[in-house]
């Protein structure tokens, strides 16, 4: 770009600046984005579209490390096959997150969803976190038609890169097209929705492997519940869920 361009782009900008993708406010946050920018170009392969302003990005506040670590199941049952089931949660589903998650799922802007993996992924790494595979927790062929992505996928990129393992797709199927769990508020009906919705494909053998298994909010846990339950009765040695955003009260797990 020639110095007159440069200049044009720069009057543009003042004109014209870009407005946060959250609230609509003056993004005036890209400097204290510099590092996930620049990860997100790594991985990636191109820059972020995405624009948060600085009031924004405070308002996304990770839980303290010792506060990030419980139970799979907010509400654990007797006769549960993995009682025992760990599910890590890098941040309170609540506030901005409350925006962020929806805009993903709902509005297609699914480099929300990158960067909230690229700040998952750094979390884990300062976690020292180790495992051989990681798997998103899959949709729905019809869901994920509708959607065009999977956010969970979009979450785990990040978390393969960093981490360095390898991101795997097409080991986890969802065997039909559950309801939104957002939508059945009775415990029983959510643990229903879920029940045996997931298989590993014949194509593969996970016997003994460590996986970390993502997806972008938990509430009940029933569905990485399940999920994991079906990588586990397929041989995976260790399952880790790793939620990006969730409300729990209670700590209820020793870390992985």
């Amino acid at each position: 770009m020639n110095a007159g361009s440069a200049c044009l782009r720069q009057i543009v900008d003042f004109i014209l600046p870009y407005r946060c993708a959250i609230c609509g406010s003056v993004a005036d946050g890209d400097g204290r984005m510099s590092y996930i920018s620049r990860r997100y170009l790594e991985i990636f392969g191109r820059k972020s579209d995405i624009h948060i302003c600085g009031k924004c990005l405070a308002a996304i506040e990770p839980y303290a490390p010792s506060d990030r670590w419980h139970l799979c199941l907010s509400n654990p049952f007797a006769g549960d096959k993995i009682p025992g089931q760990v599910l890590y949660i890098a941040m309170p589903y609540k506030g901005i997150v409350t925006r962020m998650i929806p805009a993903v799922k709902f509005s297609g802007m699914k480099e929300i969803a990158r960067l909230l993996g690229i700040v998952l992924s750094e979390m884990l790494r300062d976690e020292k976190i180790s495992a051989d595979i990681v798997i998103p927790v899959p949709l729905s062929s019809e869901r994920a038609a509708q959607r065009g992505f999977n956010q969970a996928e979009e979450i785990a990129r990040p978390v393969s890169d960093v981490l360095d393992l390898p991101l795997v797709t097409d080991c986890l199927i969802r065997t039909r097209n559950t309801g939104r769990q957002t939508e059945t508020h009775d415990i029983i009906d959510r643990m229903e929705n879920v029940r045996g919705a997931f298989e590993v494909a014949d194509s593969w053998d996970i016997t003994g492997l460590t996986v970390i298994l993502t997806d972008d909010v938990a509430t009940t846990g029933f569905t990485m519940h399940e999920a994991a339950l079906a990588l586990m009765e397929a041989g995976a040695g260790k399952v880790l869920c790793v939620a990006m955003a969730g409300n729990r009260r209670v700590k209820n797990a020793d870390p992985f």
